[in-house]
């Protein structure tokens, strides 16, 4: 049951109230970095996974739970275009970051929307292989801060393999094949998805950490940070979501990843002040990295393509 009990448009900030029954559909997925979104039916928000950490909905009501999200159209983005290399820099390493959303077959009458950001299981394999056959290491975002942090070597080639979002198909066609060739991977999730059909079960999560896959956090309910004003909903989506994985799959969770990629001031406070140590952004490309950039890491959307995936590899 959906029903908009107000929609206020003023001036520099919008104000939503939506309230919900036991499920609702947000259909909210990526189109392309800083573009609109393309709505698809497969998103959900529900306010379980609050209660498995202890922590009471935004708001409530007999029947229903209210969620308020305040938008603001001025916050300020970090910058990062300026700094579109850091190879100059002293003790740079160059480290290809490649993001991953779904794994899945084309299947007829799929928006090119939706192509863009799904990588078929025969050119993901393709993709493995090449790692593998051409002495590529891959290696996790604790393993990146740690060289920074106490000098630990990095292999000869590494690379971060990570996923965005925890569809089911990273689950049922991506991680066989990073079993299959010895590779590991880091999947970012938001947490009020986890349980949902198309999306990962808590018992997969603990499935991949236990056979050497990271999981990461990627918000609570998936949102633009750098549109959010209300202070306590951005502790939210980046401490109350870090807690929630934290409790169901005992371990500590240090990486981030921002949604839609945009870093704002506010969020990047935020993240360092909830214990992160390393946050990935989206859309910002380049593959060298210093100490300096821990917060806002580049990276590349990988391609439906092994040509496009050498290429990231070997890029400057």
């Amino acid at each position: 049951m959906l029903t908009m009990k107000s929609f206020l448009i003023s001036g520099a900030s919008i104000l939503a109230v939506v309230t919900v029954g036991s499920l609702f559909f947000f259909n909210q997925i990526k189109f392309a970095t800083k573009q609109p979104i393309e709505f698809v039916s497969d998103i959900y928000l529900t306010d379980k996974n609050l209660q498995t950490a202890n922590v009471e909905p935004v708001a409530s009501s007999t029947n229903a739970t209210a969620m308020m999200i305040t938008f603001s159209t001025s916050t300020e983005l970090v910058d990062l275009v300026p700094h579109l290399s850091n190879r100059q820099t002293k003790n740079a390493v160059r480290v290809p970051i490649l993001v991953y959303h779904s794994v899945a077959p084309f299947y007829p009458h799929q928006s090119l929307a939706n192509r863009v950001w799904t990588v078929t299981p025969e050119i993901f394999e393709q993709q493995l292989k090449y790692l593998k056959d051409n002495g590529y290491t891959t290696i996790s975002f604790a393993d990146l801060n740690n060289h920074f942090a106490s000098s630990t070597p990095l292999p000869a080639k590494p690379v971060i393999l990570s996923f965005d979002d925890g569809w089911k198909n990273q689950y049922r066609n991506a991680f066989p094949l990073l079993k299959k060739y010895g590779l590991t991977a880091t999947f970012f999730v938001f947490t009020n998805a986890i349980g949902h059909p198309n999306y990962f079960s808590w018992d997969e999560l603990r499935e991949i950490q236990t056979a050497g896959m990271t999981v990461g956090d990627h918000t609570m309910y998936h949102p633009y940070l750098f549109k959010i004003a209300d202070e306590e909903t951005l502790r939210r989506e980046i401490i109350t979501s870090k807690k929630i994985l934290e409790k169901n799959l005992a371990k500590t969770v240090a990486d981030f990843a921002y949604p839609f990629g945009h870093v704002s001031n506010k969020s990047l406070e935020t993240i360092k002040k909830a214990g992160y140590k390393t946050a990935r952004t989206n859309g910002y490309v380049g593959s060298w990295h210093t100490a300096d950039d821990l917060y806002t890491l580049r990276s590349y959307n990988a391609k439906n393509s092994l040509p496009d995936f050498i290429y990231y590899l070997n890029e400057n």
